[in-house]
């Protein structure tokens, strides 16, 4: 009998267009947190999926809009913040609005 292959833990990570980063920039109360630019948040994303790979996850794309995303905080009565986007993501993960990540 071989070895059964360990099922991967699938962890939706957020996605922004580089067209969409100033807006998303301007609606997050959070602002001060957060990359100045789509560059350096792109860098930070590549790093979180490379670390998510090495801890054994398959991190997914979560695709989504600003407008969704504003839609869900206001529905919720969330502040635009990282709590929000996390629990947001993972709805959308759970939902499969994922895609996998082929480009690091």
């Amino acid at each position: 009998m071989g070895a059964k292959k360990k099922e991967k833990i699938v962890v939706g990570i957020g996605y922004y267009r580089r067209q969409d980063w100033e807006r998303f920039l301007a609606s997050a109360d959070d602002r001060e947190k957060l990359e100045d630019t789509y560059d350096e948040w792109l860098v930070s994303f590549r790093n979180a999926v490379k670390n998510m790979r090495t801890a054994g996850t398959e991190p997914k794309k979560v695709l989504f809009t600003i407008d969704e995303l504003l839609d869900y905080c206001k529905k919720k009565r969330l502040k635009n913040n990282a709590k929000a986007r996390s629990e947001f993501f993972s709805e959308l993960t759970r939902q499969g609005k994922t895609e996998e990540i082929t480009e690091i």
